[in-house]
């Protein structure tokens, strides 16, 4: 995918669409429309905030699709002080899943992602359940995903058995081995 194919945004306004946004989370998809001279960002919660006027150029030509990659909350009041989109270009874009609030995401060609329909069928299996209800899993899931070099902490994680046990079983349910 190319640059001129993906585009992300730290929208702003955020504080005028508070009410709508309390049940906004990583991963929502995201609508663009034109609003009061802007461009803004809405999803199932309402309208998010505005596209900042310089960077709405490039989403103002072709298909794009949206999805929240990022966003912080205020710890007190609960109320967003940051949203990062992530938008694709093509009715069939598909977007990558959301990185972990406060990590920017890096893509290289050679990596790939689930589909939300993969997401699902992980979701939905007992036995991915039941293996995610270990604390010690939780704790090493925890510490990869909350990591400033996770790529690292993978490699690290993998020397436990249960972090590799779960690797192994998202891999054969996702793309079970080939049967002769």
């Amino acid at each position: 995918m190319s640059n001129q194919d993906k585009f992300d945004v730290l929208l702003e306004g955020l504080e005028a669409h508070q009410t709508d946004t309390s049940l906004l989370k990583t991963g929502d998809s995201v609508e663009l429309q034109h609003r009061d001279g802007a461009l803004h960002c809405s999803s199932s919660a309402g309208i998010i905030g505005r596209v900042p006027e310089g960077n709405s150029g490039p989403l103002l030509e072709g298909d794009w699709r949206g999805s929240v990659r990022s966003l912080k909350r205020n710890a007190e009041t609960k109320s967003l002080t940051q949203v990062l989109v992530r938008f694709l270009r093509g009715a069939g874009a598909h977007a990558p899943p959301p990185a972990a609030p406060g990590h920017k995401v890096e893509e290289a060609d050679d990596v790939e992602f689930l589909s939300a329909a993969q997401y699902e069928l992980l979701a939905n299996q007992p036995e991915m359940q039941q293996l995610l209800s270990n604390p010690e899993l939780q704790s090493v899931v925890r510490s990869v995903d909350s990591a400033a070099d996770r790529e690292k902490a993978l490699v690290k994680a993998l020397e436990s058995p249960n972090f590799k046990e779960f690797t192994d079983k998202i891999l054969n349910i996702v793309s079970p081995p080939e049967t002769l």
